[in-house]
């Protein structure tokens, strides 16, 4: 049986990867972004678990605590912390799963199978269901996925491979 490495890469806080100057404005926006709506639901916290029960989600509570948590992970992979290598990729991956929860739930709510608002932060900014919210949505994720595509091209699981590899 192999020893295990206390300092192994997965577990060992890292700094961000370096970013250029456009790339280091999204990132970051993202995640004071994604800060901004946990805050904002967490602050009004039983608006948004209603919200969330109209949205038709079963036990509104659990999923209102998930999506905050959530939020706030993916904010903190999005932010100079230094993190360890699984923690800022799970939050890249929480990223990418929030801002899709958040355009699915826009289109249910437009084609008439979901809630009548969009309940993003919560009661504020909260707003009627539309094309407005699934434009806002959309651009939510294709942010998201810029941000990782950002991060990913510096920073990625097949270049912890092969560091594992040659060690």
């Amino acid at each position: 049986m192999a020893q295990t490495n206390k300092t192994h890469w997965a577990l060992r806080p890292t700094e961000r990867p370096a970013l250029n100057e456009t790339d280091k404005n999204v990132v970051n926006v993202l995640g004071g972004v994604l800060v901004l709506m946990a805050v904002l639901q967490l602050v009004s916290f039983n608006e948004f678990k209603d919200g969330l029960g109209a949205m038709g989600l079963g036990s509104p509570q659990t999923w209102a605590i998930i999506i905050i948590a959530a939020e706030l992970i993916a904010a903190a992979s999005m932010f100079r912390f230094r993190l360890a290598y699984v923690l800022r990729w799970l939050g890249g991956l929480l990223a990418l799963l929030v801002a899709g929860f958040w355009f699915i739930q826009s289109l249910r709510a437009v084609i008439g199978d979901g809630a009548g608002d969009t309940n993003y932060f919560g009661k504020f900014f909260s707003g009627e269901p539309g094309w407005v919210s699934v434009l806002a949505s959309s651009l939510l994720l294709l942010w998201a996925v810029y941000a990782l595509e950002a991060l990913n091209a510096r920073f990625s699981l097949p270049e912890a491979g092969n560091y594992l590899r040659r060690r």
